[in-house]
């Protein structure tokens, strides 16, 4: 068998050391984003097997908030949150903000991002909810969830963007899976409860398979 490649730390340029909270690749693998604890998003360009000779940006988000929310769309754009509930969408090749909204009405600090079908971002807050963010007509749409849902950590989706998988933890102590069918709105129990925070999940759509992470 093949060995695997030998770990390259990646240089942050930065003031003082902080702490990354969320990575994410782009579809095509050629940029890695990070969203830290200082406000800030850090995006690698290049080629991945050459990790010394990878360019790095720096995308200003709100100052020393969490940056917990990120996901790369198909057409390469990243959509971020943070923990005011600021959502941002950025072309990460120029570092050019494309679209911003600070919701009237307080959503919650953002603790997980992914994009969905319609050209939306779901977005997963510590309000226990989950809202659709439309940037092009930047508008927010709640999903229904159940009254018992405290934190929602943890989004992934189908590889059609119909179905959405959140991760959750309840008023009761305890925490689970919710299955979306966006189509319809409806959504049902994914496995027993868990005993301990969902903190990711992702979802293998090539076999039908789901991953998650806990503590």
């Amino acid at each position: 068998s093949r060995p695997h490649p030998r770990p390259v730390p990646l240089a942050l340029h930065a003031t003082a050391p902080h702490t990354l909270w969320r990575v994410r690749w782009s579809r095509d693998g050629t940029r890695l984003a990070a969203g830290s604890a200082n406000g800030n998003v850090h995006v690698w360009s290049g080629d991945p097997r050459r990790p010394r000779d990878l360019e790095q940006r720096t995308l200003p988000h709100t100052p020393s908030v969490h940056v917990r929310g990120l996901a790369f769309g198909r057409d390469g754009r990243l959509a971020t949150g943070d923990e005011a509930g600021h959502l941002r969408l950025f072309d990460p090749a120029t570092g050019a903000l494309d679209r911003q909204l600070v919701p009237e009405t307080r959503i919650g600090a953002v603790l997980a991002m992914t994009w969905v079908s319609g050209g939306r971002v779901a977005v997963g807050t510590t309000s226990g909810r989950v809202v659709l963010w439309n940037p092009t007509a930047q508008t927010l749409e709640d999903l229904v969830m159940p009254t018992t849902v405290r934190d929602v950590r943890a989004l992934a989706t189908s590889a059609d963007g119909d179905k959405l998988l959140v991760g959750f933890t309840s008023d009761h102590e305890t925490a689970g899976l919710l299955h979306v069918d966006l189509a319809t709105g409806t959504h049902a129990q994914v496995g027993p409860p868990h005993e301990t925070a969902v903190w990711d999940a992702d979802w293998n759509n090539a076999r039908g398979l789901l991953a998650t992470a806990d503590n």
